[in-house]
């Protein structure tokens, strides 16, 4: 590839990043993380951006458009009500401190 082309790929992606209108943001601090929750809007349609930045700088992130959000919310409520039907107890699952509620999760796909 040469670097003309290169240039040509790096404005084309700095273009589609600048479409995009932001419509909602979120900023989470898990235990040495911090997400990224925001809700953007571009050509295409909505979507949700999650992006996580571990303590060592290295970066994660998921897109999903508002349609698929909401089916993956559904299955991590399922997910969750199947993990507490396994006996244990909701405070061995979930630690209102250090990890993300599924409501907060949720309430933001909805």
């Amino acid at each position: 590839m040469s670097d003309r082309e290169s240039c040509d790929e790096q404005a084309q992606g700095q273009a589609t990043a600048s479409s995009e209108q932001e419509l909602a943001s979120k900023t989470l601090q898990i235990q040495s993380k911090r997400f990224y929750l925001d809700v953007k809007q571009n050509r295409r349609g909505r979507f949700i951006k999650i992006a996580e930045v571990g303590s060592g700088g290295k970066k994660s992130r998921l897109l999903l458009a508002m349609s698929t959000a909401r089916e993956f919310r559904d299955h991590l409520t399922d997910f969750s009500e199947h993990y507490l039907s396994l006996g244990k107890k909701r405070s061995e699952i979930h630690n209102s401190e250090s990890l993300l509620s599924l409501d907060q999760l949720t309430s933001m796909i909805v």
